[in-house]
């Protein structure tokens, strides 16, 4: 799972992983804003069962 994630910058991986409630994406245009609330949703399947 962990190569899952080996796409994510430091910024992004920050934001997926996080253990807060609520995460705010503030971005440009093409930074991976989609991809972050993606991979979000899929961490929090796969490694905290929260969905």
């Amino acid at each position: 799972m962990q190569d899952l994630f080996d796409k994510l910058n430091s910024f992004q991986r920050r934001a997926v992983e996080t253990d807060e409630k609520y995460v705010a994406l503030r971005a440009s245009v093409g930074s991976g804003k989609t991809t972050v609330i993606v991979y979000r949703v899929l961490y929090l399947h796969l490694v905290k069962k929260s969905l």
